[in-house]
Formats: structure tokens, C-alpha cells, sequence
């Protein structure tokens, strides 16, 4: 006597599979830029929510375990001075967290130093590389840094930068 197994009991079987590796939180992981300064140079004063000096570069990170939510502020990130728009794109790659921020046009002959509020969601807690892809850091240090986000809920990463717009 022959084993039959009908096409459709087996299509059946391997939806049910693939459907269940969907449930993996970190493969929905998204985010989006939700605030930006203006230019801080042309400010009176810069940032009233964050007292850095313009020749450094920092992450401040809060983590809320319960809503898998990552929130990172990027102080002093560098754009066109007149920029148009600002946005970023975020994906995970192995156990790193890449953010890439972009500015929609360069308008001026100038550049400035700006404060990004982003929120990256479905964020497990795990330890994590993040990797920001800045568009005018050059040859400066990168930002690219560890975060224990099975220990820590929130801290600061900064690095020092001296090149033009920083420190102006």
C-alpha cells in the first residue's frame, strides 16, 4: 500500500510554517524620524532640550522594554543648511542596528548641525551595534556604538568632532 500525501495537506503544512516565522518581533522592526531641530546655528540659543557643545556628536537612547520602543536622539547631526525635509531609514542586520539619515535636498552653500528624534519599534531587549550613516561626517569618527538593552533603558554615546559644521 502506497503513502499518499495530498498537494494541498502539504501547501497547508508549509503556510502554517512560514506564517509562524512572522511572529519573530525584530523581523518588524521599523522606525521613522519623529522631530527635528531647526538649523542650531541660526538659533539664539541652541537646542532648548539638549545643552551640547557643537563639537561633539551624541546618541542619548531611552529603551522601553514593554514596548519594545527605542528611542534615539542624535545631537548635533549635520545636514544641508537648507535641507528642504529630513528623514532616516532604519534595518537590522544580524545584531546591528543601521540608522541612515538623509535630507531631501541641499539647497544652500552651507551646512549645520541639527537634533533628530527617532523611534525605532519591535526592538527586543538583546545587545545591539548601532551604526548611524551620517551624509557629512567624512573622514571623522563614526558613530557606531554597543548598547546592552537587556541591562540598560537609556544612556548617552558622544564623540568628539572638529570638522566643519562642528565646532563653528
Amino acid at each position: 500500500m502506497k503513502t499518499f500525501i495530498s498537494p494541498f495537506l502539504v501547501f497547508i503544512v508549509m503556510g502554517f510554517l512560514f506564517s509562524q516565522c512572522d511572529d519573530d518581533p525584530q523581523t518588524k522592526m521599523n522606525g521613522t524620524l519623529t522631530e527635528h531641530s531647526a538649523c542650531k546655528n541660526f538659533l539664539v540659543q541652541n537646542s532648548p532640550k539638549f545643552d551640547v557643545a557643537d563639537t561633539t556628536t551624541s546618541i542619548v537612547f531611552t529603551y522601553s522594554e514593554n514596548q519594545n520602543l527605542l528611542i534615539l536622539n542624535h545631537i548635533n547631526a549635520a545636514f544641508n543648511c537648507c535641507p528642504d525635509d529630513l528623514y532616516c531609514e532604519f534595518y537590522l542586520s544580524d545584531d546591528t542596528i543601521h540608522v541612515h539619515e538623509f535630507e531631501e535636498s541641499a539647497l544652500c552653500d552651507c551646512n549645520c548641525l541639527y537634533d533628530l528624534t527617532m523611534q525605532i519599534n519591535h526592538v527586543v531587549p538583546g545587545i545591539y551595534k548601532i551604526r548611524v550613516h551620517e551624509p557629512y561626517v567624512g573622514d571623522q569618527a563614526l558613530l557606531f556604538f554597543e548598547l546592552n538593552l537587556t541591562q540598560d533603558t537609556s544612556g548617552t554615546y558622544t564623540i568628539t568632532r572638529t570638522g566643519y559644521p562642528w565646532g563653528m
